[in-house]
């Protein structure tokens, strides 16, 4: 299992000067550019973030591919609001195939929404899991050692798992 950490916000889009005018740097166009998209605020869309990272055109296709993201301390999300999200960005709609503990979708959050809406958008047909861990560890950090330890019984395991949480290290006992 490998951890990749330190993401905390989107790309910034630098602005130079070309011929003295002031000028973005572009990915296909102006990122703040919003001609070739049918609602305001693109630049951070699913169809602009698949085109930074080059998988504007990629479909899952391997069944085992799965991808997955985690919920704590009382996070939902809801299937109505990521059919509307879809629907508003021009994404292909990802099913939730399996739902790992109780998921409260009549009080979604917005850390969860958020989680389940680009996660599935990114990655476009690929098999999509939610592990909704309850309870906290030690009183008040997320219980990532529930969720690992229920994550690592199972028979099959996402290869990718999105959690949008941090601890502060001194403040989690060892597992």
């Amino acid at each position: 299992m490998s951890y990749v950490g330190g993401i905390k916000e989107f790309p910034r889009f630098a602005r130079v000067k070309k011929n003295n005018k002031k000028h973005s740097l572009r990915l296909s166009d102006d990122p703040f550019d919003d001609k070739d998209c049918n609602h305001q605020g693109c630049a951070y869309c699913p169809k602009r973030l698949r085109a930074l990272m080059n998988i504007s055109d990629y479909k899952s296709t391997n069944p085992k591919s799965i991808q997955a993201f985690a919920n704590f301390l009382g996070e939902n999300y809801s299937i109505k609001d990521l059919e509307i999200f879809n629907k508003t960005y021009d994404s292909p709609f990802t099913q939730i195939e399996k739902q790992i503990g109780d998921n409260d979708e009549l009080n979604p959050t917005t850390e969860a929404s958020l989680d389940v809406q680009y996660i599935s958008s990114i990655g476009n047909n690929t098999r999509t899991w939610s592990f909704t861990t309850e309870g906290t560890q030690d009183l008040v950090n997320e219980p990532f050692v529930k969720m690992f330890t229920t994550l690592l019984a199972m028979d099959e395991h996402p290869l990718v798992l999105s959690m949008s949480y941090a601890d502060e290290l001194d403040s989690v006992d060892a597992a």
